[in-house]
């Protein structure tokens, strides 16, 4: 009697797993993007917030600058100022004062017209020192005042005090290099710039936010 063959199971087609595996596959790489995106937008994100943080504390910075170097030239215009006045009004009134005399007299006599002794002021080798420093103040502050333009909502009212502070200072620092009017005029006017300057400037103190 024959005993039949016994049959071997034949093995499945390995189809099924393969396409297991590249459903799989295409999942990863569909996370791996999905990933890719969120770190690269959360980096992108905290790069642009690290610009503007940058941004913000560099427009502080020019308005704390833009502070310290007004006052000193606005101080030393102030100075000017009040040397100016003293000569023209000693030279007027033939006031001595130790401070003035060298400008308002040739020796002992006073001189008839004041101008001859404003001349006689800024020419002298410490005003016109004095008066180079000023300048050369004017063109930092506003260079300052350049680097504040466009600025962002937060900073809308600074920039608006700034100005005014930047008018003032420049109407003071212009009357020390160049006086001009009457004796009243001046006095006015040289009161009012220091006032309208010390506003501004006690304003825009408050105003600047710490970095």
């Amino acid at each position: 009697e024959t005993v039949a063959a016994e049959t071997q199971p034949q093995e499945e087609p390995k189809r099924t797993d393969k396409r297991k595996l590249g459903i799989i596959a295409g999942c990863i790489a569909v996370i791996v993007l999905i990933v890719g995106i969120v770190m690269g937008n959360a980096m992108k994100k905290q790069a642009a917030e690290k610009t503007a943080a940058e941004a913000r504390s560099a427009y502080i910075e020019v308005l704390n600058d833009l502070v310290w170097e007004s006052l000193d030239g606005a101080a030393e215009a102030e100075a000017m100022c009040n040397l100016t006045y003293m000569v023209w009004y000693d030279t007027i009134y033939e006031e001595y004062r130790s401070e003035t005399a060298e400008y308002t007299r040739s020796g002992s006599v006073y001189h008839d017209d004041f101008n001859t002794s404003i001349a006689k002021l800024y020419t002298a080798d410490g005003t016109m020192s004095t008066c180079a420093e000023i300048e050369a103040n004017q063109a930092v502050v506003e260079n300052l005042m350049k680097s504040l333009q466009s600025p962002t909502d937060e900073f809308e009212k600074c920039y608006d005090v700034a100005m005014a502070l930047y008018s003032a200072y420049n109407k003071l620092t212009d009357l020390a290099l160049e006086p001009h009017g009457s004796l009243r005029d001046y006095r006015d006017n040289f009161a009012e710039y220091v006032s309208d300057y010390k506003d501004a400037y006690d304003k825009l103190d408050l105003l600047i936010p710490e970095a």
